[in-house]
């Protein structure tokens, strides 16, 4: 087997069958919402890449506290109102 044909193969991480070994890194957007919310146009962002052919896609920056944002415009955790409950 290649090296292109082995990174273009699945690959099983622990319960998770990932279609390649293609792996997004993170990229800033700043494309939140008010409160930190997660937005369409960021969905939106993800699902592309997703049907572009990417297999795993390591999220963006994340502000973890409220009062201590590490960027401006990025998803808040501290709250689980910023996260939809499902994707399109």
């Amino acid at each position: 087997m290649s090296s292109l044909q082995k990174l273009l193969s699945p690959v099983k991480i622990s319960s998770m069958e990932l279609r390649n070994r293609l792996v997004m890194a993170p990229m800033t957007t700043q494309w939140a919402g008010p409160g930190n919310t997660i937005t369409q146009r960021l969905i939106d962002y993800h699902v592309a890449r997703a049907k572009g052919g990417v297999g795993l896609i390591t999220f963006e920056v994340c502000t973890v506290d409220e009062k201590f944002p590490y960027q401006v415009h990025t998803v808040g955790l501290w709250e689980t109102t910023s996260f939809p409950t499902t994707f399109s």
